[in-house]
């Protein structure tokens, strides 16, 4: 039973760490509703700046991190 539960702690450790690197979470971008689609944008405005939709904010902060990483779109 101790090895369950130690293994189980550090599962949550390791996802924890590894959601408080994501891009969305590090660079904080404004989440706001546009209609029936969400946006994730970090800038001024989204001509000038890093922007995703998505369905619901967790998706646009996805898409954003996508952008992000990738550079690209989506």
């Amino acid at each position: 039973m101790e090895y369950e539960h130690s293994q189980s702690a550090l599962f949550e450790y390791t996802s924890t760490q590894h959601a408080c690197r994501q891009p969305h979470v590090l660079m904080r971008p404004t989440i706001t509703q546009c209609g029936d689609q969400w946006c994730a944008l970090y800038g001024v405005n989204d001509q000038e700046g890093i922007v995703a939709y998505g369905a619901t904010p967790e998706k646009a902060s996805q898409a954003w991190d996508l952008v992000w990483l990738n550079g690209e779109e989506y």
